[in-house]
């Protein structure tokens, strides 16, 4: 029996001869011919059956016939697979069953010698035909377009790509607004361990390439730091100087930081090296402007202290401000909604008691006059 190599969506041919009981060629009835998946299970229907052909009398002997088998994928036929065909019909009341051959389909080789209607251009490589795109992504595409240059046929594994050069009026609009935000970009996607070593160095950020518009409120923040990510040996010498490199001062290699005295020692130092250069311009105490800050604070002092009711305030000796044993409050006493010294205040005095009462008087004036009255 013959085993044959075929090509998916071939059509096979097998032979055979049918006798008769008395061994004499017999063409019988019903001819019927099974194929059958090589390896498939003991019950697994045939995968095409058919009738085979009875070769005419005047040129072929009596029980010749031919099979002819579409082994097609719309048959359900495969490439890599071998079948079996199996024949049987009917003569001299008999059935018996014969085996024709067998046969293993390979894949289709294309060989393409037209596309779209028209024949294919000259190839490019060796057995390969070039394929002419005419659209992309419903876009007209040019023979001129980078992307054609892309594949210009040497070697065929972007080894000469040309990458398409972006002007102003494919950027941002291409992109649209916000396409890369920090929606779209996954927690840790971007770690230390993901960029090489001087991967960003300051020769390749422009100038002002990131300036405070650029960076949303609260987008640096401690928690956004490792610990010790800002030491001292992060920043070259000077990095972050202000007028006479007020950045001198670091903490030592073990990290302790300077002491306020190492601080002040290092500021009289750079102002005295340029005592006109090195200035501290206070605009603003703890977000308040300073010159108001200064003022409040002081005018808050006098309070604390109750020497406001000197000048500022009304005294009221009745009820003495602060503390009563005060020296201020053992001196002066109430004298009818009036403040006059005590006895006591001017019992030393030149002229004794006479003194205290002619003082007093004095003081009694100056009270009235202060506010407003006349004296007498």
């Amino acid at each position: 029996m013959t085993h044959q190599h075929a090509t998916l969506e071939d059509t096979v041919y097998f032979w055979f001869g049918a006798n008769d009981t008395s061994g004499s060629g017999g063409d019988g009835a019903s001819p019927v011919y099974d194929v059958r998946l090589a390896g498939a299970a003991a019950g697994a229907a045939p995968v095409l059956s058919g009738s085979a052909t009875l070769l005419s009398h005047g040129d072929y002997p009596a029980g010749a016939h031919e099979i002819a088998i579409a082994a097609t994928d719309g048959n359900g036929f495969a490439a890599d697979a071998t079948y079996a065909v199996f024949v049987t019909l009917l003569v001299d009341s008999q059935n018996p069953t014969g085996f024709a051959g067998s046969f293993t389909l390979g894949p289709i080789v294309a060989n393409v010698t037209q596309w779209k209607g028209e024949t294919v251009p000259s190839t490019t490589q060796t057995g390969v035909p070039k394929v002419d795109v005419d659209y992309v992504g419903g876009g007209a595409f040019t023979g001129a377009s980078n992307f054609e240059a892309a594949f210009n046929g040497t070697g065929y594994a972007f080894t000469s790509c040309v990458i398409p050069t972006v002007t102003t009026t494919g950027t941002a609009t291409a992109l649209g607004a916000n396409a890369v935000d920090s929606t779209s970009i996954a927690d840790n996607a971007i770690t230390a361990a993901k960029i090489n070593a001087d991967a960003i160095t300051n020769a390749k950020i422009a100038d002002d390439a990131i300036a405070a518009e650029n960076l949303k409120t609260g987008a640096i923040s401690a928690d956004a730091f490792a610990a010790d990510a800002l030491v001292a040996a992060t920043f070259a010498a000077s990095s972050l100087d202000g007028k006479g490199d007020w950045n001198t001062v670091e903490p030592d290699p073990a990290g302790t930081a300077p002491t306020a005295t190492e601080i002040v020692d290092e500021w009289e130092t750079q102002s005295q090296a340029d005592p006109t250069g090195f200035q501290v311009n206070t605009m603003e105490i703890e977000g308040t402007d300073a010159t108001d800050t200064l003022d409040a604070s002081a005018a808050a002092a006098l309070v604390a202290i109750h020497l406001d009711h000197l000048f500022a305030a009304t005294y009221d000796a009745t009820s003495k401000p602060g503390v009563a044993d005060a020296l201020w409050n053992e001196m002066v006493e109430d004298d009818g909604g009036l403040t006059r010294y005590t006895a006591n205040a001017l019992e030393q005095a030149p002229g004794g008691s006479s003194s205290a009462t002619l003082a007093n008087q004095v003081l009694i004036l100056e009270s009235v006059q202060s506010s407003g009255g006349s004296g007498t």
